[in-house]
């Protein structure tokens, strides 16, 4: 992103970065709700003007465009989907790569973009590359003075992740509550709305094209490999017993 490579950013910034869909908002929700510390964005409009987010993330606007308060100074937050363009301190969100992928082409339909496929995703033919290569150019488990969080850890283990937060930012919450999600309304596209963006399941040969490209990563972090699909297997055993049935009938006939 231009913004991130031109914008003389402060020295004691904090990266909060992942992959699109793996959590992002949901931590910067986490960090102003707990913390009370704003967050900002390496993206002009981020969230596309979404009061009701705003607020629930405590977003700062002026990061984008190079403008900072002092308040926002003391502990700069900023989120990135970008590649790593410096060795500053970061905090880097996983996903199932499925997961985002999925949820990434139901969140670009949301936003109007209706001819993107879920194999272009997959392979990384956009913006934002490939799951696996974001997740290896951060390398968030050999970077120096880098918090590797995982989105289901989050969403699942509060307390835990709360207190990682804490000790990696020297900071003391200042509440030890989940923030509070927001309901989906109307298409979209939707933040801190669990389920809106899930999208629609992979196919046999998507699960397989993942599978090929991102499946050292995901063996890495200990993500399921492609799931048996038994519901693919019904059609066919009900057509051989058709079939078998189909040649008893002749026989008689």
């Amino acid at each position: 992103m231009m913004e991130q490579r031109t914008i003389a950013w402060p020295d004691n910034i904090v990266w909060l970065a992942s992959y699109p869909r793996s959590g992002n908002t949901y931590l910067r929700a986490i960090i102003w709700t707990c913390f009370g510390l704003q967050t900002g964005s390496v993206y002009r409009n981020d969230l596309r003007g979404d009061l009701a987010v705003m607020q629930r993330v405590g977003h700062f606007e002026g990061a984008a465009h190079g403008q900072f308060s002092a308040d926002f100074l003391r502990l700069p937050l900023v989120k990135t989907h970008e590649w790593p363009v410096d060795d500053r301190k970061t905090i880097y969100i996983v996903r199932n790569g499925r997961d985002c992928c999925r949820s990434l082409r139901a969140f670009w339909q949301a936003e109007g973009h209706g001819n993107v496929k879920l194999d272009d995703i997959i392979a990384g033919r956009h913006q934002f590359s490939s799951w696996s290569g974001h997740f290896l150019a951060w390398a968030p488990e050999e970077r120096p003075n880098t918090l590797l969080l995982r989105f289901e850890q989050m969403t699942k283990d509060f307390d835990g992740t709360l207190e990682r937060l804490a000790k990696f930012l020297d900071t003391r919450p200042v509440l030890a509550e989940p923030p509070k999600l927001i309901a989906a309304r109307g298409a979209g596209p939707h933040w801190l709305s669990p389920g809106s963006t899930r999208g629609t399941a992979m196919t046999r040969a998507q699960e397989a094209l993942f599978d090929r490209l991102h499946g050292h990563v995901l063996a890495r972090l200990g993500y399921p490999a492609a799931p048996s699909q038994p519901d693919a297997v019904r059609p066919t055993l009900a057509a051989a017993l058709v079939a078998r049935i189909k040649n008893r009938l002749q026989r008689i006939q």
